[in-house]
């Protein structure tokens, strides 16, 4: 492992851009950590990452798998997905009109990353339908990690 210094951030409520989410819908996010990956990292290969802090503490270890390598003959494959939404396995916190069919999308870019079918994603459009609530953010992060 290789130590890079990281900076750390944070939002509040008066960030937000509007009711809900300037009130009764946010929550504190807690730190936002920002760092570069250091230069000479072999293109498509994978970087094992934790975040830790001075008194030794750490989080579990993440896996990011990088960029190919540029190129005239180098393809890169990417899937596109817009208008996502969010839900559970289990229907538990989902709005049923799209909560399944979110999850079956996660589940077939996890299974394409995976298999190294592709390359990146790119998502956009309304993500997780937060309706201002920050929490639903969280659930969304957590079905797309």
């Amino acid at each position: 492992y290789i130590g890079v210094d990281a900076s750390t951030d944070r939002f509040t409520a008066a960030d937000m851009c509007a009711p809900p989410a300037t009130g009764q819908g946010y929550r504190d996010f807690g730190f936002i950590h920002s760092a570069e990956f250091p230069p000479g990292l072999p293109p498509g290969g994978n970087v094992h990452y934790y975040l830790s802090d001075r008194t030794g503490s750490r989080s579990r270890t993440y896996t990011l798998r990088l960029p190919p390598a540029q190129g005239p003959d180098v393809v890169t494959r990417v899937d596109m997905v817009a208008d996502m939404g969010r839900g559970t396995l289990d229907d538990s916190k989902t709005w049923h009109q799209y909560g399944g069919p979110a999850v079956n999308v996660s589940l077939a870019l996890a299974a394409d990353a995976a298999e190294r079918k592709i390359d990146a994603v790119f998502v956009f459009g309304d993500l997780s339908y937060a309706m201002g609530y920050a929490s639903v953010w969280d659930e969304w992060l957590d079905q797309i990690e």
